[in-house]
Order: C-alpha cells, then sequence, then structure tokens
C-alpha cells in the first residue's frame, strides 16, 4: 500500500473541491456586490471596466471571510462522500489511521490559513482603501459629488454646501454654496436648481437663478451679484476624497501595529489594537473550522445510519465558533479584556479538537505515546482507569 498516493488523493479531491466551490460562491458574491454598482454604471455612465475593477476590488475581504466556511463544508462533503462510498473503511482496513486519513485535510487547511492571513493583512485593506477612495471620486465624476439633501455636506475645509432636495434624475434644488475664494474671502451663492456635471478639470455645478454674496475688498460692505447662469468648481472634492482619513479596515497589518500616527488617528489606538489583533487570530480560527469539520466525520466510530447528527453538530460548533470571532472582535474595540478572549477562541476549540481527536484515534500509536510524555496524568483521560 503506497500511504502517500492515497495522501495525493485525498489532497487533490480536497484541492479541486474547494478551489470550484471558492470560484462558485465567489461568483455569487460577486453578483450580490455588482448590485450595488449598477446605479453608478448606468444612471451615472461609468465606464463598465471601472464598474468591474470596482466590483474586483470588493472581493478580497469576502473571500477572507468565507474561504475558511467552505473548505470547512468541503471537509464534510468529500469525507462524507468517501464513506457513503466505503473508501474510507477500505483505508482503515489496510491499516491507515485516522490521523493519516486527516494529513491531507491538515496540510491544505494550514494553506488556507497563510491564505486567509495574507488577505486579512495586506491585500483586503489595501483592496478596500483603493475602492472607497475611488468609488467616491468615481460617485463624484459620473454621478455627481456625494451631496446629501437636507443637511450641510463639507467638501474639504473651504467648502460648505447645502441641497434642500435631490430630484431622481440627480437635479439639485434650493442651494447654498459657502466658499472661500484663493484670495481669502468668503462669498455665499444661492440657487434655485443646479445640475452636476462633468467639467474640464474635474466636476462642477452648473447653477441656474444664481444670486451670489462677497464681500468688497475696497468698502468692506458685502456686494450681491444677481445672475441665470453660474458654475461652481468642485475640483477640491476630489482633492479632499483622496486626503481623508483612512479607517481600521483600510489599514495593514504593519499599519495598524504602528497605533496613532497622526492628530486625525487619536482616540483610535484601541479600534487599531483590536483590528490588529482579530487579523492574527483569523488564520487559527480557519485552522480552529479545519479541525471541526476532521473531527466531524473522523473522530468516531462508522454509523451505517449516516452521518448527519455529526455533521449537524460540527456545524452548530462552527457557527459558535464564528460567532465568538465576530462578537469578540467588536467587543475587543472597547475592552483590552476581550483580547485575550479572541485568542482563547481560536486556540480553545483547537487544543480540545486535538486531544478529542487523539482520544478517537486508535490507529497511530505515536501520537498517543507522545501526548503521555507531555500532558500530566491527570489529564491522559484517554487511558483505562
Amino acid at each position: 500500500m503506497n500511504a502517500s498516493l492515497i495522501s495525493r488523493y485525498l489532497f487533490r479531491n480536497l484541492a479541486v473541491s474547494t478551489l470550484i466551490a471558492t470560484v462558485i460562491v465567489s461568483l455569487v458574491a460577486w453578483l450580490i456586490e455588482s448590485l450595488k454598482f449598477f446605479e453608478l454604471a448606468i444612471n451615472g455612465g461609468a465606464p463598465v471596466g471601472l464598474f468591474l475593477f470596482l466590483v474586483m476590488l470588493a472581493m478580497p475581504p469576502i473571500v477572507a471571510v468565507v474561504l475558511p466556511i467552505i473548505f470547512f463544508t468541503v471537509i464534510l462533503f468529500v469525507y462524507n462522500k468517501l464513506t457513503a462510498e466505503s473508501e474510507l473503511i477500505v483505508l482503515r482496513a489496510l491499516g491507515l489511521s485516522q490521523w493519516r486519513l486527516a494529513m491531507p485535510a491538515l496540510a491544505l487547511g494550514a494553506i488556507v490559513a497563510t491564505i486567509v492571513f495574507i488577505l486579512n493583512a495586506f491585500v483586503a485593506p489595501l483592496a478596500n482603501e483603493r475602492l472607497k477612495t475611488l468609488q467616491d471620486i468615481t460617485r463624484t465624476q459620473f454621478a455627481g459629488a456625494p451631496l446629501n439633501a437636507g443637511v450641510f455636506n463639507a467638501i474639504g475645509d473651504k467648502m460648505t454646501i447645502y441641497v434642500r432636495e435631490r430630484e431622481p434624475n440627480g437635479d439639485l434644488l434650493g442651494i447654498l454654496i459657502y466658499q472661500e475664494q484663493s484670495n481669502g474671502r468668503p462669498t455665499t451663492t444661492v440657487a434655485k436648481r443646479g445640475v452636476l456635471v462633468d467639467g474640464d478639470h474635474g466636476p462642477e455645478i452648473v447653477v441656474y437663478n444664481v444670486s451670489r454674496q462677497e464681500v468688497d475688498a475696497v468698502t468692506g460692505r458685502p456686494r450681491t451679484t444677481e445672475f441665470e447662469r453660474g458654475t461652481v468648481d468642485l475640483q477640491q472634492v476630489a482633492e479632499a476624497l483622496t486626503a481623508r482619513w483612512k479607517e481600521p479596515s483600510e489599514r495593514t497589518l504593519p499599519e495598524l501595529l504602528s497605533g496613532v500616527q497622526g492628530e486625525s488617528d487619536k482616540g483610535f489606538g484601541s479600534a487599531f489594537r483590536a483590528e490588529a489583533h482579530n487579523r492574527i487570530g483569523s488564520p487559527f480560527f480557519a485552522l480552529a473550522l479545519t479541525l471541526v469539520g476532521l473531527y466531524t466525520l473522523l473522530g468516531g466510530h462508522f454509523d451505517r445510519r449516516g452521518q448527519s447528527r455529526r455533521i449537524i453538530a460540527g456545524a452548530v460548533m462552527v457557527l459558535l465558533i464564528e460567532g465568538a470571532s465576530i462578537s469578540l472582535a467588536n467587543f475587543a474595540r472597547n475592552n483590552w479584556a476581550a483580547i485575550p478572549l479572541l485568542y482563547l477562541a481560536a486556540l480553545g476549540p483547537i487544543v480540545v479538537v486535538l486531544l478529542l481527536f487523539a482520544h478517537a484515534n486508535d490507529g497511530f500509536q505515536p501520537w498517543r505515546l507522545w501526548l503521555l510524555r507531555v500532558l500530566p496524568r491527570w489529564a491522559v483521560f484517554w487511558q483505562a482507569a
């Protein structure tokens, strides 16, 4: 019997199934994410290439979240299929231990955990930052500046725009614009209606029925000018968007570990720290899901009635682990004590499942002998009294 050939066979089944499932889930997520940008592409007139690029930038964070769950599902599918077709029974009869059967999944699980770490630590933050910046600028250029009706919209530090109402076709009604000119003198522009357009030098608002008030440089008195049509340059909208504050989700792991780097970061040190530890712990959660999937189908004896109960129990365990991961990550933003709990929630299931797997594994004595030497006598619970 060639054990390495069997390991390659299992590894190939797991890898191919994981790849296919990841592609399918990614396509579904891609379609869902594309709905967020349909309005920009259809009503705003953004090019198709830019639309596809925005959707692709939204994918790395999604893949980092769903990949461990996909691999857990693939483990259940592959090993349950091998059990139903009696392949695992034959392999056990040939002398392969449960541990040996689990090694291909553990190797692929380590690869999945590494991919998850790289995505969370570097790829997803960079993609997220690029997506938000490009999305805001694109909306400015193709669908108009990000102006909310009924509120004062601060555009940089030199312009504030108020819009009473924004019609479905994009027209602006009841416009008030306060702007500080390059010479330092402020101007106030009031217009009944305006239209956002893409000018030669960036986004502009073409205003109609305009009344503009500014301070006369000679007399110091306010001077009002009325005209039918005018243009307000919004070039600083794009400049303000590109210089915006980076959220924790947009910072790479080294940036988060660096902590507060400027005045605008003050007060967010705990959020940076919690986000950094959450990303460091993400590969351990991926390994925990891998081990839970393995123990679900390899940690017990063969049951002719099926493995449905064990699969349901494994799925519930995964839900608990994922729920603990999300809850503790959010809790750690305001409580330093939650960070050790975050690691405990990831490493605890790994240790517990390894011990349970060692207890169920009766075909790999060196593993059990190693535990006998390492663990105290009271912890060797699988030995007969």
